[in-house]
């Protein structure tokens, strides 16, 4: 028989002797497939090299195994020991499932962030863990939508555990998790030197397969770079390169687990719509679809725990998730890679036709407009905006889907306020979206007159401004006061004449939402120059007027040049010190990394939000209990 743990014990104490000895007690029911590395105290490779590794990790054992690696790519799930009963996070016995206190909440701290590293260094449907306690243990499974908790197992007169590890060794890969839409990739050397070319990646990266839709792509495996170190919860998007054997070329893939719901369509389902009524500015779709369209394993199923009259659990799910793929025409850049403020207009101008148009033709609103969400095609100098991500939007008529949707970054300010908060997020806050964009390029990529302190605040007050009340995150408060203001001050600091000019007349029509003491429509009627003015709140009831804004704006040739390349702001913002008010905020927002940190190029922090007012999707308080 195979030894299954190579154990050392990284405490000393009698109390943990019967937990040792249960442990050893597994040896012979383990066999010759499980293996074991004592891993404490070795960094989180591949993810982090600060972060600790599990005390114990458990293997599966192949021929490229090495027995003193760690690598979260390879490891089948972790074991957590703990000292003392204090360190449960957990309580069966308590009114609340959650135990309190500093060694409680570090364990289970430490739980979510091996869950967390072990979804982000595999393709897994769900995965399992267990935390050794000195008479008992408990086993925990992990899926996008919460984790499962059983009562304390006895180690001393019970044999579920070595039940658990024994079956484990002799189920299917699907049952413990992994993806077997997603495998090595057979070729030739011709076929993987070519494909490794296409996706400009290096001979020692390993190529895989992944089916689509009944179709087979190659993909690089640099998963660790493509998935956030945040959370094991939510719909952890990744995007990569393919490359289409068949067609011998390249394509944009995105690997994500959608909201699924009656009402909601997946995005493939959206686009083929879109383009079938003529809607211009969206991405060509190649192929899409669920991995399971029947659920199975890759559908979360701890919101039907959630449910159950045992469950201890205070919080209950809105929704379930699907895992679900989608493959499009490879764009070449974002919003943000133009070249020069010009570009950014022409790009942003693309992009808020297509969300016009979706209204207009299909009755459909987006609902996730921000940076990361346009993006542009390219023939030679020519640039094209494309408005993608499709999948949280909302077919009017089709029943509401409910709670905001969005990027924390570009959400509107009333979604974002706890008094203003709307019943139903509408057209007009994607078109408010589409302004702190323009918000963001100008302050993060162009030339203006704020020094580092000064754009630092800027930044930290009006995107990244979060309180939690409640379990709830609200914020907001400095895009009002933005408005409120008219955007003066910071209109004055830009450099770009044509840019601050159009910033000007947008705001104008935007900021009347947010107005306290609004003219009537009395006081509009009579303008200095004893013409009718216009309600601005009636400017908005057109779809196309953020698309003809900017149009008009292109057509004002003087000034476009001087000052017009886009310049990042990024060096300006590494000078100041992370102050207290953005790691506060980091504290509640895992996804959300300090704006000093935002390298060339890339996505702002702050993740997605899919929240229900009544029910908060909140990341790490979705444990059920048996």
């Amino acid at each position: 028989m195979g030894t299954f743990f190579h154990f050392t014990c990284t405490f000393h104490s009698p109390l943990v002797n019967v937990a040792v000895d249960q442990i050893n007690a597994l040896k012979p029911c383990c066999g010759r497939v499980l293996t074991q590395v004592d891993s404490n105290g070795q960094p989180l490779a591949p993810l982090s090299s600060k972060l600790r590794a599990p005390d114990i990790s458990v293997y599966f054992k192949t021929p490229s195994f090495l027995r003193t690696a760690y690598d979260f790519k390879k490891v089948e799930l972790s074991i957590e020991l703990r000292q003392n009963d204090a360190d449960d996070p957990f309580d069966d016995d308590g009114e609340s499932f959650h135990r309190v206190g500093d060694a409680a909440k570090a364990t289970l701290a430490q739980l979510f962030l091996y869950a967390t590293a072990h979804f982000a260094s595999q393709f897994r449907t769900h995965v399992f863990s267990v935390l050794v306690l000195p008479t008992y243990a408990r086993l925990l499974r992990w899926d996008r939508n919460g984790v499962i908790v059983t009562e304390k197992i006895d180690l001393e007169h019970t044999n579920i555990i070595p039940q658990f590890f024994g079956r484990l060794q002799y189920t299917t890969t699907r049952i413990r998790g992994l993806d077997e839409t997603i495998r090595p990739a057979v070729l030739t050397v011709a076929q993987g030197k070519a494909i490794r070319k296409a996706l400009n990646v290096g001979p020692k990266v390993t190529l895989l397969q992944v089916d689509v839709a009944g179709r087979t792509f190659i993909l690089p495996e640099l998963l660790s770079t493509t998935r956030k170190l945040d959370s094991p919860f939510g719909r952890q998007t990744a995007c990569f390169r393919v490359y289409d054997p068949v067609q011998k070329k390249c394509f944009f893939a995105k690997d994500t687990w959608r909201i699924w719901t009656p009402v909601q369509k997946a995005e493939h389902e959206i686009l083929e719509r879109l383009l079938s009524k003529g809607v211009k500015h969206i991405p060509i779709l190649e192929c899409g679809g669920d991995i399971d369209p029947t659920g199975g394993t890759h559908q979360t199923i701890s919101e039907d725990f959630m449910e159950m009259v045992w469950s201890k659990c205070a919080w209950r799910a809105t929704h379930t998730y699907r895992h679900y793929r989608i493959v499009l025409e490879e764009l070449q850049g974002h919003v943000s890679e133009c070249k020069i403020i010009k570009q950014v207009v022409v790009v942003m101008r693309d992009a808020a036709e297509a969300h016009a148009q979706a209204y207009e033709e299909v009755q459909i609103v987006h609902r996730d407009v921000s940076e990361a969400n346009i993006m542009f095609r390219q023939d030679g100098d020519k640039l094209e905006g494309v408005l993608i991500d499709w999948d949280l939007c909302e077919e009017l008529g089709r029943g509401y889907n409910g709670g905001r949707t969005g990027t924390w970054y570009f959400l509107a300010a009333r979604l974002m306020d706890k008094d203003l908060a709307p019943e139903r997020q509408d057209r007009i806050d994607d078109i408010e979206s589409f302004f702190h964009v323009l918000v963001y390029i100008a302050t993060h990529y162009t030339r203006h007159q704020m020094d580092p302190t000064e754009l630092f605040n800027f930044v930290e007050v009006y995107f990244l401004q979060m309180t939690i009340i409640d379990g709830e995150e609200y914020g907001g408060m400095g895009k009002t006061h933005f408005f409120t203001h008219r955007g003066q001050r910071f209109f004055q600091r830009l450099q770009h004449q044509p840019l601050q000019d159009l910033l000007r007349e947008l705001v104008e029509p935007l900021a009347a939402r947010y107005d306290l003491h609004p003219r009537s429509n009395k006081d509009r009627d009579i303008a200095k120059d004893g013409k009718e003015e216009k309600n601005p709140l009636q400017t908005l009831e057109d779809p196309f007027w953020f698309s003809k804004t900017l149009t008009r704006a292109l057509e004002r040739l003087d000034g476009w040049d001087k000052n017009g390349e886009l310049v990042e702001q990024v060096e300006s913002l590494s000078q100041c010190d992370e102050t207290e008010g953005v790691q506060g905020y980091c504290e509640h927002q895992p996804s959300a990394q300090p704006t000093a940190t935002i390298s060339k190029r890339k996505r702002p922090p702050g993740g997605r939000v899919k929240q229900d007012r009544k029910s908060s999707d909140r990341k790490k308080q979705r444990q059920g209990g048996v």
